[in-house]
Parts: C-alpha cells; sequence; structure tokens
C-alpha cells in the first residue's frame, strides 16, 4: 500500500506543469483601461488652475498702485542716503527719517551731518533750516531732491497718475521684489534729471537712486 502511494507520487512530480506567460500587449492594455478611468474633469481642473496662476501672478503697475494705496496712514521711515557730487572726493552721507502721509504730505528730516527739513505738501516742496527760515524748492535749483521726493511720494501713496502725462514709468519684477524706472518725458525736466530707480518689497521702499543728467546721483536706503 505504501509503496503504491509513493509510486503515485513520483508520478505526480515527474509532471512538467506549464505556465502560460502573461502577454505582454494583454498588459499594456490593461493598464492604459485603468489610466482612461481618471476623470477627465480633473486634469481640465488642474491644468486650468495652472492657467489661473500664471494669469494672476503678472505683477502690474495697477497691481503695485492697489497695494501701496494702502499705505494711508502716518509712517516714519529711517534712511541713509549717499550723495554722489562733482565737486566732492567723497560720497556726502547723510541720514535721518521720513514722515509720509497718503493725504498729500511728506517730509525728509536730514539729522546727520547737519539738520534740515524738507517737505512736500500739496505738490509744494519747501526747505526750512535750523532757523525755522523757509524756501521753495524748484527743479532746476534742487534737482536731486525736487525728483527724489516726488518719485518716493508718488510710489508710496500709489497715485501714479499724477506722473504719467510727464514721466515713462516701467516696472519689471513680482510683488516680493519689484523695480520702477522713472524717465522724465519732457525736454525741460530731462535737462536736469535722466531717470528716479526705486525698489522694493511689497508696501515698502528699500532704495531710491535719483541720477541727475550732469552726472551726480544720489542713493537712498530705507530702513523701518
Amino acid at each position: 500500500m505504501k509503496l503504491g502511494i509513493i509510486n503515485k507520487a513520483n508520478k505526480l512530480m515527474n509532471k512538467k506543469i506549464f505556465v502560460k506567460p502573461i502577454n505582454t500587449i494583454t498588459c499594456s492594455i490593461v493598464i492604459f483601461f485603468v489610466i482612461s478611468l481618471i476623470p477627465i474633469t480633473t486634469l481640465a481642473s488642474d491644468w486650468s488652475s495652472e492657467r489661473e496662476f500664471t494669469s494672476t501672478s503678472e505683477f502690474t503697475l495697477d497691481a503695485l498702485a492697489t497695494i501701496m494705496a494702502a499705505n494711508n496712514i502716518t509712517e516714519v521711515i529711517h534712511f541713509t542716503e549717499n550723495k554722489n557730487l562733482r565737486f566732492l572726493n567723497k560720497p556726502l552721507i547723510l541720514s535721518g527719517r521720513f514722515y509720509f502721509r497718503s493725504s498729500n504730505f511728506l517730509q525728509k528730516n536730514i539729522d546727520q551731518p547737519f539738520i534740515k527739513v524738507y517737505t512736500l505738501k500739496h505738490n509744494t516742496i519747501t526747505h526750512t533750516d535750523k532757523k525755522l527760515e523757509s524756501e521753495i524748492l524748484t527743479l532746476k535749483d534742487h534737482p536731486l531732491i525736487y525728483a527724489s521726493m516726488q518719485a518716493f511720494y508718488t510710489t508710496m501713496s500709489g497715485k501714479f497718475n499724477r506722473l504719467k502725462s510727464t514721466t515713462k514709468i516701467e516696472l519689471s519684477g513680482i510683488s516680493t521684489r519689484w523695480q520702477l524706472v522713472l524717465t522724465p518725458t519732457s525736454k525741460y525736466t530731462l535737462k536736469y534729471i535722466k531717470n528716479v530707480i526705486l525698489t522694493g518689497n511689497h508696501t515698502f521702499i528699500e532704495r531710491v537712486v535719483t541720477n541727475e543728467a550732469n552726472g551726480d546721483s544720489s542713493i537712498i536706503w530705507m530702513t523701518k
């Protein structure tokens, strides 16, 4: 009996067991079928979101004006300024504070190395010395201070319309790192000012560079 069982077992072991291989073409068809079950609307939604992000991420002058218009309170901004003047062997370094109000007011207080106060109010810039004597500044007589304060106030308030008729405005970059180049279009202003370049991050202006036509320049760095 035991011998019979062993013989049957040997016969089973001697049989060739054949497993039919999976057809490659059949496997590919199955994979394609599974992928095709992914909703087309999902893919379309992803593409639409990417396109929307691309279009809304474009940073325009109107976008900058909108965020800068939020500066509707009084702000105190500290600054350091390097003035490169032709008659000086090295830059004149100034420091002080800007006081800004969106209602047509900007004041520049120089504390070092001397005391001076410049005030822009209703498009007029005045200079007040330590004796409290005031004078009205003009572009012709004080191009650096005149152009830099006008550009700074206009950008801080987002009121670019006040410059569009007399200035070419070029904006580049993104909201967290933008650059604004203001170039005069009138022949009179070009006799004194080459351009004013402002760089910033969102609503904060980090630097103002004013280039005169005669080669003099001013670089102002802002800190809060």
